[in-house]
């Protein structure tokens, strides 16, 4: 059986600590540690809960959690860890931030033959 180092065994330590301290409750600076060490996990931003805006063509929902604001996607990770962008454009509107299709204005142009 092959030996763990010091310095591993102390990363695991640390690691197990940062994941049992996030999970009780309280321990907001904790869990924020935790989220900011995760590669795939947004950056901490100033935002107000519940916002919605898009990100270029990936819409986004702003969580607040103890205290920390943080752009989520609303599309799932793919396989390059990066949110699924809109095909055509990202809109925010009465139904918050979403993919659309093509604006009004190209669908009426392309209906009348395209612009002059």
């Amino acid at each position: 059986m092959r030996k763990l180092s010091f310095d591993t065994v102390v990363w695991i330590i640390i690691s197990l600590a940062l994941v049992v301290m996030s999970l009780l409750p309280g321990c907001g600076p904790a869990r924020n540690a935790l989220h900011t060490a995760t590669p795939t996990a947004p950056p901490a931003a100033p935002c107000t809960d519940g916002a919605r805006r898009c990100n270029g063509l990936i819409p986004e929902r702003c969580t607040v959690t103890d205290g920390v604001g943080r752009w989520y996607p609303l599309h799932p990770l793919g396989a390059d860890l990066r949110p699924a962008p809109c095909a055509l454009r990202c809109v925010v509107d009465d139904d918050g931030a979403h993919c659309a299709g093509p604006a009004a204005d190209a669908g009426a142009d392309a209906a009348e033959g395209g612009a002059p």
